[in-house]
């Protein structure tokens, strides 16, 4: 049997690979997390292959054994970990992990956000959002914090509203501890292939060469290499011939996220300028409409009549009469205004309606829903938008609003503000 085909872990154990951490992908019925990190320990046997019943001290094991992790990190990982499950001192499986904000958090740089109502996030890495993530590294062979911070950025700013502090400080931790476990120092060419004897390790040491451990003092990478993160990130394994080459701790992962979260603080500041700028921009080339609104009595409850209607030079295109809609039942009428688009940020219409006088109590919502074709100079295809005015008609005759570019309008005649929604 090899390692391919399928079998299972029963007991935690893997009968086909041979090495007691050799690598075995998860077969049928084993239970995997949206965690890399805990996936490629299970898949190595670092904790048990089946990913079930794994307790904080087989876990810290784990992390120690296959990441060399300190005592201190391993302990606020695993120990905060069964805690934000709400599983202290008990047991968990791996898939306990994808519970949404638990510690599974929004904004995942390589897994898709959580369905809607569902519990649990997805589990596997999205190979779009990955390849997405390695397009980041400025060199193209290095994944550094300054990509990191630069991809959580524009990430996060997907959303409205920001992560809460706590997830946030999970997602910036866990690539911090990326940073630092996979940045293993360039092979030196003047160094053996394998590992020199004793007698070489001894001569080299005390040339200044290398310590008694056989590795050579040349500095960490400044970064990840591509192909070694997206290995472990992707196929969940330790890349061929990488070991750790030394602890990772509790202070190199608070200083890297604190590296990463003042990069994301500067670049944050950039990306909201930008949008300022656009937002303004955009603002500024925006059609300001302006619409007047006739109150006429004797009209049945909530009835509405779009009568006519203008932008510009340009007549309302075959008003409709007496066509009434109805969004919960109240009145939508709908017609189509046509304008030519120019440089000139104003434009104007015009609309008269009937609808009933009523006491204040009882003032309809009127709902207008106006399509608008615009010509471009450039003698481009005609681009349609539907302007969606929502509004509540007051007893009385001859109201005005006008519509600035903040996508307001206000009312004369102590109207109430009223949106303007693009659709």
């Amino acid at each position: 049997m090899s390692a391919s085909q399928e079998h299972t872990h029963q007991h935690g154990e893997c009968p086909v690979t041979g090495k007691k951490n050799g690598f075995c992908p998860a077969q049928t019925g084993d239970s995997r997390s949206p965690c890399p990190a805990l996936n490629t320990l299970a898949n190595h046997g670092y904790i048990p292959r089946d990913g079930k019943c794994i307790t904080p001290h087989v876990l810290m094991h784990g992390l120690r054994k296959g990441y060399r992790l300190s005592a201190p990190l391993a302990w606020v990982l695993v120990h905060g970990g069964f805690y934000l499950l709400g599983q202290r001192r008990q047991r968990i499986c791996l898939h306990d992990l994808s519970r949404h904000m638990c510690i599974e958090h929004d904004a995942s740089l390589v897994h898709p956000d959580v369905e809607h109502r569902d519990e649990y996030a997805p589990i596997h890495v999205h190979k779009d959002m990955l390849e997405g993530l390695m397009a980041f590294s400025a060199d193209g062979h290095l994944m550094t914090p300054d990509d990191i911070a630069r991809a959580r950025v524009l990430r996060e700013a997907e959303y409205l509203k920001p992560m809460d502090r706590l997830h946030a400080e999970i997602a910036r931790g866990e690539m911090a501890i990326v940073m630092h476990l996979f940045n293993n120092p360039a092979p030196d060419p003047s160094l053996p292939a394998h590992p020199p004897s004793f007698l070489g390790k001894l001569k080299r040491f005390f040339k200044g060469k290398c310590s008694a451990s056989g590795q050579h003092h040349a500095q960490p990478l400044p970064g990840v290499p591509l192909d070694l993160l997206r290995v472990w990130l992707h196929e969940e394994r330790l890349p061929d011939g990488w070991e750790p080459y030394h602890h990772t701790g509790l202070v190199h992962t608070f200083e890297m996220s604190t590296r990463i979260r003042t990069e994301m603080n500067k670049l944050a500041k950039e990306v909201a300028k930008e949008k300022a700028l656009l937002r303004s921009s955009t603002e500024a080339e925006q059609e300001v409409i302006a619409a007047a609104v006739t109150a006429a009595p004797d009209e049945p409850p909530f009835g509405i009549v779009l009568e006519q209607g203008e932008i510009g030079d340009e007549p309302l295109s075959d008003p409709p009469r007496h066509h009434h809609h109805h969004h919960h039942h109240q009145p939508s009428p709908s017609g189509t205004l046509r304008s030519t688009a120019s440089t000139s940020s104003s434009a104007s219409a015009s609309l008269q309606v009937e609808t009933p006088i009523t006491p204040d109590a009882a003032v309809p919502q009127t709902i207008l829903e106006l399509p608008v074709l615009t010509d471009s100079p450039l003698d481009s295809p005609q681009v349609e938008e539907k302007i969606t005015v929502i509004t509540k008609l007051r007893p009385v005759r001859d109201i005005s609003y006008s519509a600035g570019s903040e996508g307001e309008l206000e009312g004369v005649a102590e109207l109430p503000r009223v949106a303007v929604a693009a659709c």
